[in-house]
């Protein structure tokens, strides 16, 4: 019977030993408000590992993504004005790692939009012209503003035409 504690103590300081790595190196890439979180394995990470993601936002508890992943990038649906906070935790034969460091996203403020698709034809006298918006996430919706500045031949003067006068 005294040999039950100790084994318990040794038990006890060796699970921390083989403790599961929690994810490293989370980034965001956004372009056009398709968010995905991109990670690395916690060194030491065994084969068939899996993820999930954390959202939280500031003041909130987190949410945890309902399905886990062996990949290691996770596309976030998210809303575009709030600022959240993500992390990634690791599964392993009914083992969870700590969460991974939080990284802060803003989707306003962090995504990238891509340039517009502009075609231009002949007319004659004139040059008709279509801007195409980059496609954005279905679920976002995003309001984006632009101007069309131009010169004539011989003509110093600068011309612009904002989005709401083509509307």
């Amino acid at each position: 019977m005294t040999s039950f504690p100790l084994l318990v103590l040794v038990l006890q300081s060796c699970s921390g030993l083989h403790s599961l790595p929690a994810p490293v190196l989370l980034n965001v890439t956004s372009v056009n408000f398709s968010h995905v979180l991109h990670w690395d394995p916690g060194p030491g990470s065994p084969e068939g590992t899996r993820y999930r993601t954390a959202v939280e936002i500031p003041g909130k508890k987190p949410r945890f993504s309902h399905k886990s992943t062996s990949q290691t990038s996770f596309k976030q649906k998210l809303d575009s004005i709030k600022e959240y906070n993500l992390a990634v935790q690791a599964l392993y034969n009914h083992t969870l790692s700590h969460l991974s460091n939080k990284i802060t996203f803003v989707p306003y403020k962090d995504t990238i939009i891509g340039p517009p698709a502009l075609s231009l034809a002949g007319c004659g006298t004139c040059i008709q012209g279509n801007i195409s918006l980059p496609v954005a996430d279905r679920n976002i919706n995003y309001d984006p503003s632009f101007s069309v500045f131009w010169r004539k031949e011989k003509d110093r003067k600068i011309y612009v035409r904002n989005i709401s006068d083509f509307l």
